[in-house]
């Protein structure tokens, strides 16, 4: 069934993306790579985030409620409290959303005045609701309908409270990526896939060759089906030696007053910059993405985000020549990039299997827990027979 068809089942509107996929510029490889750097300061996009698994060590509501904490310590709903105090008491921070589960757990405990803050903070794009789906799915077992239908449930939960589409794919965590999810993520009207896990090798090539961002053309159908792809540089976590929450080992605060004995931001700054600037050698463009965070990060946001805003004003006043850092989103590094007129590498394939490091093939959950997956089968062919059946019924209707 067309995805048009789908939207329109559910009421949504399926808005086209923000940019014309066919606008990509894409070069010839035996041209060899250009360099779009312009020699002013770098833009150091910084992306504060969550990585909030629905499902991992502990149960959904035990990671939501902060249960079991032998287990793991996690409360994915004093994240999210935190972070929306921490967004309303300044503008200038933002926060990147994702996964719509633990969301509309923590949505349905809110009071209606509370709501409409949030929608404000959405509306303004401080914070942005990225990806959208249920929870972040896998790209290698998964068939490709319960791939969208995991999407369309988290953003007819999207579209309905805050009138918006998520614009970004954020599949930070699976272990691989194919390119039928990448098509899926083109036509649902995404500006831009970004990942974290690449095969060791292929990591390796890229870095040298400047190959981190490129048009992935995952089919023969046009540019409609064509998604800018980004590969995060350190994993989807902070950068090296920024431990500012509580989960971090070594955890610090930034301190900023020259009185203090325990002054310390002109190192944590000159590290950070060391760090920036290795960064942009494996990046084509002045706008460089540098995520804060990690899995389930966030508990105390105030911590973080106090010591994200000394870091940030200290650099820009000892070395706006060289840097601006500014609180940003994937979608306001997308829309930076697209002010610059570059000839992206591109890729057809898939990435699998996915390798960590030489014979590290992240491959046995192909196959593992075959019981589970068998169940998992049988339910979704039961639950698409029924939606296929309803929306005979629906078509019918409108037919008649």
């Amino acid at each position: 069934m067309k995805s048009s068809v789908l939207y329109a089942l559910l009421g949504l509107t399926q808005a086209g993306p923000t940019n014309d996929h066919g606008q990509y510029h894409v070069h010839n490889p035996k041209d060899g790579v250009r360099d779009y750097k312009t020699g002013g300061p770098l833009n150091i996009h910084i992306v504060p985030h969550s990585h909030d698994d629905v499902g991992w060590l502990k149960t959904v509501d035990g990671y939501f409620f902060g249960g079991e904490r032998d287990i793991q310590w996690t409360n994915v709903h004093v994240e999210i409290d935190g972070v929306i105090d921490a967004l309303l008491n300044d503008p200038k921070r933002t926060f990147s959303e994702v996964e719509m589960k633990f969301f509309k757990m923590w949505w349905d405990l809110q009071t209606d005045q509370k709501k409409d803050k949030v929608r404000e903070l959405v509306k303004s794009g401080q914070l942005e609701l990225i990806n959208g789906g249920w929870s972040m799915h896998d790209e290698a077992c998964p068939i490709y309908d319960d791939m969208i239908n995991n999407m369309m449930i988290g953003h007819d939960f999207i579209v309905k409270e805050f009138g918006v589409k998520p614009r970004i794919g954020w599949q930070i965590d699976p272990f691989g990526h194919s390119n039928t999810n990448t098509r899926i993520f083109a036509e649902m009207g995404f500006d831009a896939l970004f990942f974290a896990r690449i095969d060791y090798q292929d990591r390796n090539k890229r870095n040298n060759d400047k190959e981190l961002e490129w048009v992935w053309m995952p089919s023969e159908m046009g540019p409609e089906t064509n998604l800018l792809t980004h590969v995060l540089y350190n994993h989807y976590s902070s950068p090296n030696g920024m431990p500012f929450d509580v989960l971090d080992p070594g955890m610090t605060n930034i301190v900023d007053d020259p009185e203090s004995s325990e002054f310390n931001v002109d190192k944590f700054s000159e590290d950070l910059i060391n760090q920036l600037i290795e960064r942009s050698e494996h990046y084509l463009t002045d706008e460089i993405l540098t995520l804060f965070g990690d899995d389930f990060r966030y508990m105390n946001a105030l911590q973080n985000y106090n010591s994200m805003d000394k870091l940030i004003k200290y650099v820009n006043e000892n070395y706006a020549d060289q840097f601006n850092l500014f609180y940003s989103t994937p979608s306001k590094y997308v829309d930076a990039l697209a002010t610059y007129d570059v000839e992206w590498p591109t890729k057809y394939d898939d990435m699998f299997p996915y390798s960590d490091g030489p014979d590290a093939y992240w491959t046995g959950y192909f196959s593992s827990r075959a019981n589970d997956k068998e169940y998992v089968r049988k339910a979704s062919s039961n639950f698409h027979a029924s939606s296929q059946l309803f929306s005979s019924k629906i078509m019918d209707r409108f037919a008649s």
